[in-house]
């Protein structure tokens, strides 16, 4: 069996985009540090997403949280720069699991993949972008993605995420008063001030397989 057989056994082995896995909401798969991953958010009703509150109140840089993949190690950081918002993350306890962390910008963009609340048309330019995907992922079409068909999530329905803007945890290259946020309602991703108030989820990340880009191209010898 070769490495593409592999991968595909694993993967149809996984809950669909939006069902109960491994202490939350599967969102998705991403490839990370030599790792196929799946991440999952936390549930709303369990206590897992955030009212409006600031990203720190602090304008330093945080240089370790100047990523878009690695929302725990950024947390992390955020933490030990005073962020009240990331030990919030930090210290959830929920369904026996304690690696609850802050989503890097690109771990946000697939919350917002499987939960967008609105019929809004998506903000298109660059955003949606998502290189850390498994498959990759494009920029947003007007009409993709859609307004979420899973019920749980839908307006009104115990875990349905506000439209409007959530902190991620990627401060801004070169801009230590900023971090990024991701609207809810259209998807857009900018940046704000981060003394600002947004809402937030937290998430975790679920090791899969070790995962070689190189392997995928080349039948294994044996």
């Amino acid at each position: 069996m070769n490495a593409i057989s592999k991968l595909t056994a694993l993967v149809t082995g996984l809950p669909a985009v939006g069902e109960r896995f491994d202490g939350g909401f599967f969102n998705g798969l991403y490839v990370h540090d030599g790792f196929l991953k799946a991440q999952i958010s936390a549930s709303k009703v369990e206590g897992g997403h955030h009212a409006p509150t600031a990203w720190n109140d602090s304008y330093e840089l945080i240089e370790s949280a100047c990523n878009f993949v690695d929302g725990a190690a950024a947390t992390e950081a955020m933490a030990q720069g005073g962020s009240k918002l990331a030990q919030w993350a930090m210290d959830l306890r929920i369904d026996g699991r304690d690696d609850w962390r802050l989503p890097a910008l690109q771990q946000l963009e697939r919350v917002y993949r499987m939960a967008k609340p609105t019929t809004d048309h998506n903000w298109q330019g660059n955003c949606g972008a998502n290189p850390s995907s498994w498959p990759p992922t494009n920029v947003y079409t007007a009409e993709f993605p859609a307004r979420t068909a899973l019920e749980l999530f839908l307006p009104g329905a115990p875990e349905a995420f506000d439209a409007s803007g959530y902190w991620s945890a990627s401060q801004r290259p070169g801009s230590p008063s900023s971090a990024y946020v991701q609207h809810f309602g259209y998807g857009g991703q900018y940046w704000n001030l981060k003394d600002s108030e947004f809402g937030a989820v937290a998430v975790r990340s679920s090791i899969i397989c070790p995962f070689d880009y190189s392997a995928l191209v080349a039948p294994e010898n044996v």
